[in-house]
């Protein structure tokens, strides 16, 4: 996840949901460039519909992976989607499940 350095000290905690629910927290976070160094394959998953990861979140994870690497935007992904409450968001997490399969195959 995109955190920002400062939260690596906090519990998991209210304050720590406090400081990466801030405008703009995810900045300075050692996760882009850790990503950008990695030598595996990777992949990056995100839902359509997730409302609660900031856009430019999205574009600097696509920015930090190799062009080999793949980049999913799913369809009716929404970010609580291990707990899907429609039949769209479960049609969406067993597509997660077929791409994380056929990646790790």
């Amino acid at each position: 996840a995109a955190y920002g350095k400062f939260t690596e000290s906090l519990p998991l905690s209210e304050e720590f949901t406090k400081e990466i629910s801030k405008p703009s927290s995810w900045e300075n976070s050692p996760a882009f460039l850790e990503l950008s160094k990695f030598g595996g394959s990777v992949l990056v998953v995100f839902g359509k519909d997730d409302t609660v990861i900031p856009e430019e979140v999205k574009k600097l994870y696509r920015s930090s992976i190799k062009s080999t690497d793949k980049f999913i935007i799913l369809d009716s992904g929404v970010h609580t989607l291990l707990r899907p409450q429609s039949d769209d968001e479960k049609k969406a997490l067993e597509q997660l499940g077929d791409i994380a399969v056929d990646f790790i195959c």
